[in-house]
């Protein structure tokens, strides 16, 4: 797996945006002791998204993200559960019989319309009402089926009262009308309006629905009809399922910054989501934006990575060079303090000028010597112009001030050296820690600083670490896990510029 830097804070820019952002994906979720809130994660075993949140205890938890598709497939199964569900307040209509098991169906409302049951007191009172207008007129054998129906019409006593008891069960009929069926022991009785009203005097018998509806009693002591335990228990579950669904919804909907109405809420306090009008469009300012930092750090680094490797071979070419006496330019004795380059310049020209001098000299003895430039002697010169004993003093003279020039050299050399060391901190951490703070004594908060981090392999990273400039002599830097660290500091004042 390819090795990145590790960044340890970042912070961005207002309106920056993040490109190409991947969740981090994992077999399994991490252990309690790696989570932090706000921590999130791909399950790849599960296939979900979660995320670790504080609860409204302060207690660390684990919440999965939901999706549409599994809130659609949810909806579908709740809705098909509420289709077979039977209210008790009759909001929705039976789409088959009820048996109510050889229990009593009891508190039955009077009937208002001719489809409503009746209960037993409505019966009652009918059969109240009617007094001795009830004549009994003999006995009816059915038909086997509706076309050998037995003819009610045909009967001689039809008057409102008139019954006639069933024997055997079959089909009657009055006249042209449609056949309909009885069983033996019921009676039909005329009406005033020329029909037949039936009462079925056999057991009634009420059956429930197995693990739906419950049916108890007898036609005797009347039926109870209730909604069974399975059922209760399932209608249980799918509530307590509901409410888990709504507080999985309210916290996502909470974690995700959605309104109780779906609406997106927008976060007033954010740097660069605080106009987004969705969480996908959050999503994409804040990957717009940390693509837009990400860039300026890849440009940064790259420039940075090219400045320090140009100062390491500046370094390495005068270390090399002058080695690793350069002493503090403050001390040089040269007229141009400004930089080692400048000085070594002011005393080569020095030389040069001791050099010229030097020839001239040299030039005028051999004049006074009466020397050509062949090295040939001409006598008679220097008794005019020169005597012997001033010639060795000139002689004598220039030997000293080289010898003097090439020591000043030399010490001003050790001076500039002494100078860059001077500038230069180099810090390793004695142990493993979250915050690093040290003194470095430059005596400037203009430094460049340089941290390496040491992973748990043991290999040195140049990592991405925040680093807090305390004051002229300390500074610190924060990792987001502990670990070792190498830093190197130097001092960058208007004079070690210019020696750049």
């Amino acid at each position: 797996m390819a090795s990145y830097p590790l960044y340890h804070g970042i912070e961005l820019a207002q309106n920056a945006q993040i490109h190409n952002l991947v969740f981090e994906t994992r077999t399994a979720d991490p252990a309690s002791g790696e989570l932090v809130v706000g921590r999130q994660w791909y399950n790849s075993t599960d296939n979900v998204f979660r995320m670790a949140v504080a609860d409204s205890n302060g207690t660390l938890v684990v919440r999965t993200f939901t999706t549409k598709e599994a809130m659609d497939v949810e909806r579908a199964r709740i809705s098909t559960l509420e289709a077979e569900t039977f209210y008790a307040d009759g909001r929705r209509a039976m789409s088959g019989d009820i048996d109510a098991g050889s229990n009593q169906v009891r508190n039955l409302a009077a009937p208002t319309n001719d489809g409503d049951a009746v209960n037993k007191l409505y019966v009652d009172d009918k059969f109240a009402s009617l007094g001795h207008a009830f004549e009994y007129c003999g006995s009816v054998t059915p038909g086997a089926d509706a076309s050998t129906a037995f003819d009610m019409d045909g009967l001689t006593q039809k008057q409102p009262g008139d019954y006639y008891k069933i024997i055997g069960s079959g089909y009657v009929k009055i006249g042209t009308a449609a056949a309909f069926y009885v069983n033996a022991g019921d009676s039909l009785i005329w009406n005033p309006d020329g029909g037949l009203d039936k009462f079925d005097n056999t057991n009634s018998e009420v059956s429930g629905t197995d693990q739906f509806i419950t049916v108890s009693g007898s036609t005797d002591t009347g039926f109870t009809v209730d909604v069974a335990a399975e059922f209760k228990t399932r209608m249980s579950t799918v509530e307590s399922r509901a409410d888990s669904m709504d507080s999985l919804v309210a916290a996502n909907q909470t974690a995700t910054g959605i309104a109780s109405d779906g609406s997106y809420v927008p976060s007033a306090g954010s740097n660069y989501i605080a106009t987004a009008t969705s969480v996908h469009d959050a999503t994409i300012k804040l990957d717009t934006s940390l693509k837009a930092v990400s860039d300026a750090l890849d440009t940064e680094t790259s420039r940075a990575t090219t400045a320090e490797n140009a100062i390491d071979t500046r370094l390495t070419t005068v270390e090399a060079q002058v080695n690793g006496n350069i002493g503090d330019k403050s001390n040089l004795t040269t007229d141009d303090k400004t930089n080692i380059v400048a000085a070594i310049n002011e005393v080569d020209g020095q030389n040069d000028s001791n050099k010229q001098a030097s020839e001239d000299r040299d030039t005028t003895i051999r004049t006074a010597l009466g020397i050509a430039a062949d090295g040939s002697w001409s006598k008679g010169v220097i008794n005019d112009t020169l005597n012997p004993g001033d010639v060795a003093t000139a002689l004598s003279n220039v030997e000293t001030q080289v010898t003097t020039g090439q020591s000043t050299l030399n010490a001003r050399v050790n001076d500039l050296l002494a100078s860059i060391n001077s500038k230069i901190y180099k810090y390793a951490s004695p142990s493993a820690a979250l915050a690093h703070n040290f003194a470095h004594n430059l005596g400037t908060t203009d430094l460049n600083v340089q941290v390496w981090v040491q992973d748990p392999s043991g290999a040195w990273r140049n990592d991405i670490v925040p680093v807090t400039v305390v004051d002229d002599n300390n500074i610190g830097c924060l990792l987001t896990q502990a670990a070792q660290v190498k830093i190197l500091v130097t001092a960058v004042t208007a004079a070690t510029a210019n020696a750049a």
